[in-house]
């Protein structure tokens, strides 16, 4: 239990022998005596996910940048986004959800016994009161450069793709086409999506550090119109 929970913690990228080792002592652990019903949700959770990392991230991690200058993800474009308060409202609900580690949804979604809950619901049922203060404040107030050195740029970069296509398409993006990591399952999406980890997006077959590179991969492999009804050429980069 230990080792599930210090790679969870920390958000390492377990290999399969890894991961096939927690299984085994997983399995003493859960049947060695009777564990209460969120412990083994929570446990659940986790292995699904990871088994579905595993499934789709077959290559070793890109770290370069996707040249940006040009296109609507510039980083003028940024800052000008930077005061729109929806975009940083946004952000933040997007920032919760990467947030949440896997298996963390489903145990609070037990001990609550509520049939659903928010992400952030999770977040401050888990994390402190100043983990979620320097959070809120620093995706609603912080610049470019601390949202950049605190790791929140990906999902102010999020905010700013979904509300470019709900304005310019009419097309709720994020629902249809972004997975967080704690809803990865071993199911196979059936349209292209875009896995979203706290430390990186993984489009295809391959996890990117950097949000604009894995979006720009969406866009390449994306088809024009998606679902027979959404132009988002105006959309892509």
């Amino acid at each position: 239990m230990d080792a599930v929970l210090f790679a969870n913690s920390r958000r390492m990228i377990v290999s399969r022998d890894q991961v096939n080792s927690m299984w085994k002592s997983i399995a003493t652990y859960v049947m060695s005596e009777e564990r209460p019903m969120h412990v083994l949700e929570y446990l659940a959770g986790f292995f699904a996910a990871r088994e579905g990392i595993l499934l789709r991230c077959t290559r070793p991690m890109v770290t370069s940048r996707y040249p940006v200058s040009e296109t609507w993800l510039s980083w003028d474009c940024v800052r000008k986004a930077l005061i729109v308060p929806d975009i940083r409202r946004l952000a933040l609900e997007l920032q919760w959800k990467m947030e949440l580690r896997p298996g963390e949804f489903e145990m609070i979604k037990r001990i609550r016994n509520a049939s659903s809950c928010s992400a952030y619901t999770v977040v401050t049922a888990l994390r402190t009161v100043e983990f979620i203060t320097r959070v809120r404040t620093g995706m609603m107030y912080g610049s470019l450069e601390d949202l950049h050195a605190n790791g929140w740029l990906n999902a102010f970069l999020l905010a700013m793709i979904q509300t470019r296509m709900q304005s310019r398409s009419g097309f709720d993006w994020v629902q249809a086409h972004v997975e967080f990591e704690y809803e990865v399952t071993t199911i196979a999406p059936k349209t292209l999506t875009m896995l979203v980890s706290k430390h990186f997006a993984a489009v295809g077959d391959t996890p990117y550090a950097n949000m604009s590179t894995a979006f720009a991969r969406w866009c390449r492999e994306s088809p024009a119109t998606l679902h027979g009804r959404y132009d988002i050429t105006m959309n892509t980069i």
